[in-house]
């Protein structure tokens, strides 16, 4: 991690995870960030990313914020207290610091699933061993993606949530 200020260029990872995220060893990444680029965590959404983390799986969420604003955003979720940062300095495009933070949690980079919310998130997505595309997440992104679900607003993150969660169930996980 950099010592001393660092400038964002267009993320920070959030790794939250719970006791079984060692043995499953996957990783699900999301931008949660409203349009004033601070994470926001949607009603329903708590429950879903909570199954994804009691279901072994570790989550990161990217944002725009600093960490300051991104954990006063993030404090309304119970998770938030077990949320760690990793800032992605100016010129690392968050690709790179998805292998980063894999490589620093010890997850391949095969084994991440990003939940695609934006058009930007396309050549992110294009490295990740899964992709799950939500309507905003644009055309590119859909015709990309494993799976596709409906917007955010209409319960997409929720939906993606579920996908990964019985996909487990199923013998199917990464």
């Amino acid at each position: 991690m950099p010592e001393g200020p660092v400038e964002y260029e267009s993320a920070v990872f959030w790794p939250i995870h719970g006791g079984a995220a060692r043995t499953r060893h996957a990783l699900v990444l999301i931008d949660l960030d409203n349009a004033e680029g601070v994470p926001e965590v949607l009603p329903g959404e708590h429950a879903a990313l909570d199954a994804l983390i009691a279901d072994g799986y570790e989550l990161a969420i990217a944002t725009r914020s600093d960490e300051s604003r991104a954990r006063t955003a993030l404090s309304r979720w119970n998770r938030c207290s077990r949320v760690q940062m990793m800032p992605v300095p100016l010129g690392i495009d968050r690709a790179d610091a998805l292998a980063r933070l894999c490589r620093a949690r010890g997850i391949p980079f095969r084994r991440t699933i990003v939940i695609a919310t934006r058009p930007y998130d396309l050549p992110l997505a294009l490295e990740a061993g899964t992709l799950i595309a939500l309507e905003e997440a644009g055309a590119a992104c859909q015709a990309a993606a494993n799976a596709t679900t409906p917007s955010r607003e209409r319960g997409g993150v929720i939906y993606a949530a579920r996908l990964i969660v019985g996909r487990n169930r199923m013998g199917n996980g990464r």
